[in-house]
């Protein structure tokens, strides 16, 4: 199918990207971070929390100031609240907050056919789920969110999440190689929101 401008998809952890990297058969590029291409898409790596992001961010701009990008997708896994959420759905996040901090990013894009949940961004994995956190988290969105938008209008920012477990790793664990079977398994949704958005 062909693609508009540059589409640039973010995932922290090698196991949200294999999946990715095989649906669109995306091939290594050299660079100073995990980066993967064909044609106008592209798979960039940003390291795990606010720490990866914050080393990866600054070379991942500084790559794509001369290539005009259309739309920008933050996929990954997530936490979700038991009563809001199922292991397995992918969600898209419009609202993004950290925890402590008043202050959330609002995203324009909306996508059919996908729930929408606020999102909060968190600094450790939630290990017993609590009323504090009401719908989804992550440990990467706000971080990315800031970064972004010194150089790009958050217009052309996504965020889509499959929730892998319910804020609860004290009793279930998440393997890699169940990271990369969620992903996989909304892959056909994750395609189209990377193509139209």
């Amino acid at each position: 199918k062909e693609v508009g401008g540059v589409r640039l998809i973010l995932t922290a952890l090698k196991a949200e990207s294999a999946p990715i990297i095989q649906h669109f058969n995306l091939n290594k590029i050299s660079a100073s971070f995990p980066l993967y291409n064909r044609e106008n898409i592209y798979l960039a790596g940003t390291g795990m929390g606010e720490k990866g992001v914050s080393q990866s961010m600054p070379k991942i701009t500084s790559f794509f100031k001369d290539k005009p990008i259309d739309h920008i997708i933050n996929v990954g896994i997530s936490g979700g609240s038991p009563r809001e959420t199922q292991i397995g759905q992918l969600y898209q996040a419009r609202s993004i907050s950290k925890e402590g901090v008043a202050s959330s990013f609002l995203l324009n894009k909306f996508h059919e056919n996908i729930i929408e949940l606020p999102l909060i961004t968190v600094n450790r994995e939630i290990k017993k789920w609590t009323e504090e956190f009401p719908d989804i988290v992550d440990m990467e969105a706000f971080h990315i969110i800031k970064h972004i938008r010194e150089m790009y209008p958050l217009e052309k920012m996504t965020i889509i999440k499959v929730v892998s477990d319910y804020m609860d790793i004290n009793k279930r664990v998440v393997t890699k190689q169940d990271v990369s079977i969620f992903i996989q398994k909304q892959m056909n949704m994750i395609e189209t929101v990377i193509l139209n958005g």
